[in-house]
């Protein structure tokens, strides 16, 4: 049977870190705590409603490498394919509304500079216009 011997210094640790890390974490320090207080895994594991081989693991990995051990480099089970793809998935329709948008603010760039040119042709117009009837005027 896997028992923890604990200094006052670890169960300190062990309690700091249960408040500071997350619950899947918390609950490893505790699965070491209780197996300190003399629990046996199985009861630990009916407690926690865990399987008796994941507490024995989590006890190990913080007999052999402390607090460190809690973390894991991976992630077990079936690796994250359809994430991958939602996120290609994801990405083309952001590039795609994002192409659009410049498509469309260009659009409207487009025709606000043809209707300021068409205003200015106007105005152009209206100063010809002006400046005719003032001519034709002078001479009459």
């Amino acid at each position: 049977m896997i028992r923890v011997q604990l200094s006052d210094k670890q169960g300190r640790e062990l309690e700091d870190f249960r408040r500071q890390a997350s619950s899947k974490d918390s609950e490893k320090a505790l699965m070491v705590l209780l197996n300190a207080e003399g629990k046996s895994p199985p009861e630990i594991a009916k407690l926690l409603k865990r399987h008796p081989h994941t507490v024995r693991d989590w006890i190990k990995r913080y007999i052999a490498y402390g607090i460190k051990g809690f973390n894991r480099k991976y992630s077990p089970g079936r690796p994250k394919e359809k994430r991958k793809r939602i996120m290609e998935y994801i990405e083309t329709i952001i590039s795609d509304l994002v192409f659009l948008s410049c498509c469309n603010l260009l659009t409207c760039c487009f025709f606000s500079m043809v209707l300021c040119t068409l205003n200015c042709v106007k105005g152009l117009f209206r100063f010809i216009d002006i400046l005719v009837s003032l001519h034709l005027k002078e001479e009459y």
